[in-house]
């Protein structure tokens, strides 16, 4: 009969993508032929995560997409997305790398994106978008895509009004309760924030648009403890993702425990995440721990290297440290002979400016009436009557 199928992409009043990549191959022009089949078109294909934000923010773009490579992980790009009010709420198509398949689950978890392997190809590109388009028509992410788009318009009360709704509703919905945490995060209302997180964990939502987010708001307020438990769970169900290790990191050194850092960077280097960034780190780590082993090994047995580590430990000559030492102790002695002068005056009685004559039987001073009483007291008398 010719019934003619509405296409997903006809459901969607913008039809402007947003791409980010750092990849030196033209992967724009890829995406521009492949995503017209769709009736999509890109805005541009840019290298700052910040200018693809922007794009969403003020409406340009409805849809990112992020290019996954070795030199910039994917993952990294959705943690900054996740702090970006409109972006976070933005659908989102990774072309993932294998090279990052320690962080494939994590990823799938942050935000609700739709994942394609490299080398991408019209069919398997094609197929993630009917995916993520499909995905993003149904259930509460309708209207948490109404949300972003009535944010983008400047109506930002009423985006937040149907998040809230959405969170109310009692439904399992982590980009929109992320979105809302992240709200009252940045009006400082950091009960709030923890309130919002904390419940979406209890109601059983256990993923990273959640845990990210309530991992940050524990290490900025000092809580480092909460936040590692975080990281240790999260490392268990996630595969032992390799972004997080930075942040475990960050912990451990918080709560002083350096040399439990050690496993973190190691696995860095193993998986060639941003290995230059933990062999900076790990020597540090191995010398202030008293590693020395592990630390010749990491300089590689290179003299100029354990120069410059013992010159950045031993700042101050030997005579130096010692007459600085020595000022420390004087000042604490001061410290604290200035406490014992303060208890000993606390414990003196204060002494009467004038001295005066006391009543023996209730100590107060004649002539004079009761502590607390009015000085004249009306007992029928004036001073008249003699």
């Amino acid at each position: 009969m010719g019934i003619r199928i509405k296409k997903q992409a006809e459901t969607w009043e913008n039809r402007w993508a947003i791409a980010y990549s750092t990849s030196q191959r033209a992967i724009g022009i890829e995406l521009k032929d492949i995503l017209s089949k769709r009736e999509w078109k890109i805005l541009e294909t840019t290298n700052s995560e910040e200018a693809a934000f922007a794009n969403t923010a003020i409406g340009k773009a409805s849809m990112l997409i992020i290019d996954d490579t070795e030199q910039d992980p994917a993952a990294i790009i959705q943690r900054e997305q996740l702090f970006h009010q409109v972006a976070c709420i933005t659908p989102t198509l990774i072309i993932c790398s294998q090279h990052n398949e320690t962080d494939f689950k994590c990823m799938a978890s942050m935000g609700d994106p739709v994942m394609v392997p490299k080398p991408i190809s019209p069919k398997t590109l094609l197929e993630g978008m009917d995916q993520l388009c499909e995905k993003w028509s149904q259930g509460y992410l309708v209207d948490v895509r109404r949300a972003a788009a009535k944010m983008a318009e400047g109506q930002i009360q009423t985006g937040f009004r149907i998040l809230t709704e959405i969170v109310q509703s009692g439904q399992k919905a982590p980009v929109a309760t992320a979105a809302l945490a992240l709200y009252y995060r940045r009006q400082d209302d950091i009960k709030m924030t923890e309130k919002l997180l904390v419940s979406a964990i209890k109601q059983g939502i256990f993923e990273m648009s959640i845990i990210l987010p309530l991992i940050d708001l524990y290490l900025y307020s000092g809580a480092p403890k909460l936040a590692l438990r975080l990281i240790e769970m999260a490392f268990e169900r996630f595969n032992k993702p390799n972004f997080l290790c930075i942040d475990a990191v960050q912990a451990l050194l918080m709560l002083n425990r350096i040399k439990e850092c050690i496993p973190y960077l190691q696995q860095l280097i193993d998986n060639e995440y941003f290995p230059e960034v933990a062999r900076q780190y790990l020597p540090r780590l191995y010398y202030s721990s008293g590693e020395l082993e592990a630390f010749d090994k990491a300089i590689k047995y290179r003299p100029e290297k354990f120069d410059e580590y013992q010159r950045a430990w031993h700042l101050l000559a030997d005579e130096d440290a010692e007459r600085r030492k020595q000022q420390y102790e004087a000042q604490a002695q001061l410290r604290k002979q200035a406490a014992r002068d303060k208890k000993e005056k606390d414990k003196e009685p204060m002494e009467e400016a004038v001295p005066v004559k006391r009543d023996k039987k209730n100590n107060q001073p004649l002539g004079f009436g009761p502590v607390g009483k009015p000085l004249f007291q009306d007992d029928g008398k004036t001073s008249v009557d003699g």
